[in-house]
């Protein structure tokens, strides 16, 4: 993963395509409308609040929605709502926790000689 680089995904409301991504501009919304957008993610994540689900969206959405748009819009069904919450933690946990490429690729090594 570089650095820079964002996921995004589309989804479809009221028929018309809205890409999703985590980035800077998403939290700071987060964080101006809704208070600490670390404490709005870590109630979705880790609290399983559904109720916090559409300010998520409403905030990584490229343009203009309302949280009534999420909710009135979105299909509700089972696959649905796994899917989008499937799509939500990914990006919080590709943007947010500590996955790191460096962790998955360190190495301890056993056994070392030091020779004189």
């Amino acid at each position: 993963m570089l650095v820079n680089e964002i996921k995004t995904y589309k989804i479809d409301i009221k028929g018309e395509e809205i890409e999703l991504k985590l980035d800077f501009n998403a939290l700071i919304k987060m964080h101006k409308e809704y208070g600490n957008a670390f404490l709005l993610i870590h109630s979705f994540v880790f609290e399983n609040d559904l109720e916090k689900m559409p300010a998520i969206l409403r905030c990584m959405a490229n343009k203009e929605i309302s949280e009534e748009d999420i909710k009135n819009n979105m299909l509700i069904n089972i696959k649905a709502i796994e899917t989008l919450s499937n799509i939500t933690l990914n990006l919080i946990n590709e943007e947010l926790s500590d996955v790191s490429e460096f962790n998955d690729k360190s190495e301890v090594k056993k056994n070392l000689k030091i020779e004189d």
